[in-house]
């Protein structure tokens, strides 16, 4: 039987702010780009991945604005930490869901950014769910205590969009292994 993990999602439009004047106001705002139904969808296709060991259920989610340092509406290094703060895991995992993520520690544009220790993840919505919910069963994986798979086109922890859906058996007893899994029923590895 999986482990369930409860997921609480935030729809964060970002807030731009205009600061040439004597006070700031609202330049414009980021949108976080689609309805509460695609992101059922996109942890429906995540669940069917981590199917035979996990389960992410959605507890709760909220649409809410944010005001970000830097006022550009890109989501960098900066910014993530400051949403990660403001949006904390309480018992599960913080999904934030933002437009889109730009450069985070010195790579490229990124679609899904974690905190393992915090049981945070980040995920830049596209247009399409699927796509986006198998990056989000990737940056679960990371919650999850599992590294990168840089050798394996074909393993859903390949660091690529286009990285596969397969786990290896020691990256399965790896994630029941780890803190997040332990804290929802999983017995402690020997």
């Amino acid at each position: 039987m999986p482990i369930t993990i409860p997921v609480d999602v935030h729809l964060v439009t970002i807030t731009v702010m205009n600061r040439s004047g004597p006070r700031p106001v609202l330049d414009h705002e980021i949108d976080f780009g689609l309805d509460v139904s695609h992101v059922q969808t996109g942890i429906g296709h995540a669940n069917l991945i981590w199917r035979s060991d996990f389960q992410f259920n959605m507890r709760t989610i909220q649409k809410v604005r944010s005001n970000p340092p830097g006022d550009t509406g890109v989501i960098g290094d900066q910014e993530k930490w400051f949403l990660y703060g403001q949006y904390p895991a309480r018992s599960g995992v913080s999904l934030i869901c933002v437009r889109q993520i730009g450069r985070i520690g010195g790579s490229g544009w990124v679609a899904g950014t974690s905190a393992r220790e915090r049981s945070i993840t980040m995920i830049g919505l596209s247009l399409n769910p699927l796509s986006w919910g198998q990056t989000l069963a990737h940056e679960f994986g990371h919650l999850l205590w599992l590294e990168h798979a840089d050798n394996d086109s074909g393993n859903l922890m390949y660091p690529s969009a286009q990285q596969g859906i397969s786990l290896t058996p020691a990256q399965r007893q790896q994630a029941l292994g780890s803190p997040l899994a332990r804290q929802f029923g999983a017995a402690p590895r020997r």
